[in-house]
């Protein structure tokens, strides 16, 4: 049997009190809403607010952890668009700007003359500190380090023509920011036998700090051809400083052929190029300015094109051009790529691959797409837009 369904709970009600329960449900139903929307209000203000606090002292870290690193901008200066490797469109990579946002112009010479110094301090001051940490562990603490300075005063007294004392009582003194003491016993030392490149360059740090940014460079140009690129780098920072941005172009020239890896010297080297108003393409392979005879050249699609003999050679590949086919082939190791002129198609080992752009003759030389030639034989490109400089290494 199919037992009787649950009674209605309206049922037996008048049409009056069913309206009247409606009413009241509806009532109800009203005011549970307005509670539950104020709940959710008064919970998003409050975690608004926490955010908000949150992110003030987020901010407060980034900007002590900026400043305590020596501001330094991943090249990009060019560095967004440095690495060409990635398969982006090149039109960005090559003739376009970078969308990221740029540095002013003077906290990017900053960042660069505080790395370089960085780098040179390192390399000839890393010793003395060194003996510096295992004689004294609280020796770069400011209470430290006068310890430390009163000790090598006493030391310098017993014994003033020791060079070993009288060298790790400059790096203190110039750790400490007494950069005239620093420069008084650089300049005892460069009358002892045997001073080298680091007392002229640890020299020139503490003249430069001391504002005489021409006599800093004199003790730098007395040094002989022999030193690192950073060297070279630091001559053109002083250089620029002074007004000289021609010479200063020729030293950054130095440094990029010293350190051929260094994409911030690149960066740098483009910006005296603008500033000397030296325009067009730049091509570096290995550090070195490739010379050309016919000028290079980017095509509307963002393409850089270089005469092919020149770029080969100094990749140290072989070329072989077939007139009657128009067809170059260039050979490096276990790498063949075969460009014919005018076609979008070349070959990789024995791959079909689709260019941009192709191959053109030009005043009686084969141009080349850069990117793709220099890839194919295993090289990195990077373009730096400021100044139109390439580097292949």
């Amino acid at each position: 049997r199919v037992p009787n369904p649950s009674p209605c709970p309206w049922a037996g009600m008048g049409a009056n009190s069913i309206r009247e329960g409606v009413r009241t449900m509806n009532k109800r139903a009203r005011g549970f809403l307005v509670l539950l929307l104020a709940a959710v209000f008064l919970l998003g203000a409050v975690h608004t607010a926490l955010a908000t606090e949150e992110g003030s002292v987020g901010g407060d870290a980034v900007a002590d952890t900026t400043v305590g690193s020596g501001g330094e901008q991943p090249p990009g200066t060019a560095g967004d668009d440095a690495t060409l490797a990635s398969g982006e469109d090149e039109q960005e990579d090559e003739g376009g700007d970078s969308a990221s946002p740029e540095a002013e112009p003077g906290d990017e010479e900053e960042q660069f003359r505080l790395q370089v110094e960085a780098n040179l301090e390192q390399a000839v001051a890393s010793d003395a500190e060194s003996e510096d940490e295992a004689d004294e562990p609280d020796a770069g603490k400011p209470t430290g380090l006068a310890k430390r300075i009163a000790k090598l005063e006493q030391q310098r007294d017993q014994k003033p023509e020791d060079a070993r004392i009288l060298w790790k009582l400059a790096v203190a003194y110039k750790a400490a920011g007494e950069y005239d003491k620093a420069i008084s016993v650089l300049k005892e030392m460069k009358n002892l036998p045997g001073s080298g490149t680091k007392v002229a360059v640890m020299l020139a740090l503490c003249l430069r700090a001391a504002g005489d940014a021409q006599a800093a460079l004199t003790e730098l140009e007395s040094l002989d051809s022999t030193v690192p690129g950073a060297v070279y780098a630091y001559r053109a920072i002083l250089k620029h400083e002074l007004g000289e941005v021609e010479e200063a172009v020729e030293d950054m020239e130095e440094a990029v052929a010293a350190e051929p890896e260094q994409e911030n010297m690149y960066a740098k080297l483009g910006e005296l190029y603008e500033k000397a108003g030296r325009h067009g393409v730049k091509v570096f392979v290995k550090g070195k300015k490739v010379p050309f005879d016919v000028e290079p050249f980017i095509t509307p699609q963002g393409r850089t094109m270089v005469p092919l003999r020149a770029i080969v050679e100094s990749l140290g590949a072989d070329v072989k051009w077939d007139g009657e086919l128009r067809l170059v082939t260039v050979a490096k190791g276990d790498v063949t790529v075969v460009l014919p002129v005018g076609s979008l198609r070349a070959t990789v080992n024995g791959t079909e691959v689709a260019l941009d752009v192709p191959a053109v003759i030009v005043g009686n030389r084969t141009m080349v797409p850069l990117r793709f030639l220099s890839e194919s034989l295993g090289a990195k490109v990077g373009w730096f837009t400021q100044g139109q400089v390439v580097s292949v290494n």
